[in-house]
């Protein structure tokens, strides 16, 4: 009779679960799937959008070999469509599937929709750390560039320098750059990696191990593999503030600083923002400042976050 009455326990906690963990799915099963797939759709959505805009607003060409041509000729279009691919599949759609990871009523807490402590002070001190890493970010740059990259890669990814040159040159409106090139990856990819792709690892493998993987697929998830390592870099600290602050909001506002602070010296220095040698390095002594100054924020940045409490490392609920 007793061991009736607590299976009929455990039925009621299996169905009281969300769906992925009810039928036997691991956590980090259903992170990295939907990674993999949010990725994909992304992509699709986002070109297909693009070349649907520009060809209903040119017509379709003659010669077909001409739609890349027209492609380069209309990037605006390729930045619409690119930011609602990101809004509908990134945001929209990964908030639904996150009911396949927990309940629809814990999503908020969840994705970390919450001020935190000091909310405030924490969006202040993410500001500050975003500012001050960037002489360190340049030379990981750098570093990154040293690589052995095949000439046929190289090629590839100068011919996408050089597009978003092209645009940012002459694009008349710098608040549509910052809008679809800050503000929407700012929210959509925070959505993605530290609401639903941290949260849902961190799970399993704790934070530590979450912090890092997430901070690295996010490198790697934009394709650049000369910048994978500062990009992994401010992927990782930002998955650090989230963790930290119990918020997503500070890895938001630092992720927006980040893009839309390159996105205005790019447009207005071009020549400077894509320059690729030791000889566009800042000091060693710029870079040595740079890591000292984060170091602070961010150890201020913890002890604001906790009240001055100490904070451990451990696998999240």
């Amino acid at each position: 009779m007793e061991l009736k009455g607590q299976e009929n326990i455990v039925q009621e906690e299996i169905k009281t679960q969300a769906w992925g963990p009810r039928n036997g799915f691991p956590d980090w099963l259903m992170a990295s799937l939907w990674l993999i797939v949010a990725f994909i759709a992304f992509q699709l959505i986002a070109n297909i959008l693009a070349l649907v805009f520009i060809l209903f607003e040119t017509g379709m060409p003659d010669d077909p070999n001409k739609i890349l041509t027209l492609i380069t000729e209309n990037l605006r279009w390729v930045f619409v469509g690119n930011s609602i691919g990101q809004v509908s599949i990134l945001a929209i759609v990964t908030l639904y599937v996150a009911r396949l990871v927990v309940l629809k009523p814990e999503i908020p807490a969840f994705f970390q929709f919450q001020k935190g402590n000091n909310l405030k002070v924490n969006l202040a001190l993410s500001t500050l750390v975003i500012f001050s890493i960037q002489p360190a970010l340049w030379w990981l740059g750098y570093l990154n560039t040293l690589f052995p990259f095949s000439e046929s890669y190289m090629d590839f990814e100068n011919q996408q320098t050089q597009l978003l040159v092209d645009f940012l040159t002459n694009e008349p409106s710098l608040l549509f750059i910052v809008f679809n090139v800050a503000v929407v990856p700012a929210i959509c990819e925070e959505i993605l990696f530290r609401g639903f792709f941290y949260r849902t690892l961190s799970r399993q493998s704790g934070a530590i191990w979450a912090i890092v993987i997430s901070g690295i697929l996010f490198g790697i998830y934009h394709i650049k593999l000369t910048q994978v390592i500062p990009l992994s870099a401010i992927g990782i600290i930002l998955a650090w503030m989230t963790y930290t602050s119990k918020s997503i909001y500070p890895a938001m506002l630092a992720h927006f600083i980040n893009n839309g602070g390159s996105v205005v010296a790019a447009y207005y220095y071009p020549e400077y923002a894509f320059a690729i040698g030791d000889e566009y390095l800042p000091p060693f002594w710029l870079i040595g400042l740079s890591l000292v100054l984060s170091a602070f924020w961010l150890i201020l940045f913890k002890r604001t976050a906790n009240n001055g409490g100490t904070h451990v490392f451990r696998s999240e609920s």
